[in-house]
């Protein structure tokens, strides 16, 4: 069994960032879960190059979420069986607010179809034997991670902004210390955190902290953050 009690500071999956090496460095630093950056889950099946490499990982960096994203069920079950003697955890896109991933019905644009969400989520559930993680927005959070747990995920990362902020804005970490009231599994708290005092603070409301953009620009974040826990 995978021991969340053990995952403090997270490594948030950052497209065209968070390949092998940069990983391996957060890992260095002080990271506890590193994550890989979102594939395309219909690449992955088709064997598409560039999946193919997004997927290449080392032993040194485990344990290492997986994370795909697709708006078709059956294919993304067919992708998590195929990264799922790689990966330690299958993680799936519910919250990049990428224009053209949700025009295809993934990403964000699951966050508006709860049936959907609960359906892909036991799918992918039951086709692996690894934990099944989810990350999410703001938009309709309690709900969706009501429905997400309820379907058998081991855990929740919630981004607390909503897909019309994109990335801009203030992140509302009221709502994750509302969410994380309402939960039984893990709540990874997403969003804000630029410095290694936000990183504690995030753990006061939250069980891990997932550490994004300012990782991008300072890994040495997590080493900070360690510290500070001590």
């Amino acid at each position: 069994m995978f021991d969340w009690k053990k995952i403090k500071l997270v490594m948030a999956p950052v497209e065209g960032y968070t390949d092998v090496r940069f990983r391996l460095l957060c890992k260095h630093y002080g990271a506890d879960l590193v994550y890989s950056e979102r594939i395309n889950a219909n690449a992955i099946v088709r064997g598409n190059k560039s999946a193919m490499k997004a997927m290449e990982m080392a032993e040194a960096e485990r344990p290492i979420a997986m994370q795909i994203f697709g708006g078709k069920i059956d294919v993304m079950v067919k992708a998590a069986k195929m990264l799922e003697e790689k990966a330690d955890i299958i993680d799936i896109n519910m919250g990049c607010p990428a224009k053209n991933s949700m025009k295809i019905g993934a990403c964000a644009a699951l966050l508006f179809k709860p049936k959907k969400i609960q359906e892909m989520v036991e799918a992918v559930v039951a086709a692996v034997n690894k934990p099944v993680t989810v990350k999410i927005r703001a938009d309709h959070a309690l709900r969706n991670a009501l429905i997400i747990q309820d379907a058998g995920a081991s855990a929740i990362a919630l981004h607390a902004r909503y897909v019309k902020d994109g990335y801009s804005g203030k992140a509302d970490w009221d709502l994750i210390k509302d969410v994380k009231k309402e939960l039984k599994i893990p709540l990874i708290g997403n969003g804000d955190i630029r410095t290694a005092e936000d990183a504690v603070e995030m753990l006061k409301i939250a069980d891990a902290a997932m550490i994004g953009r300012a990782a991008v620009k300072y890994p040495k974040i997590f080493y900070e953050a360690r510290e500070l826990l001590k």
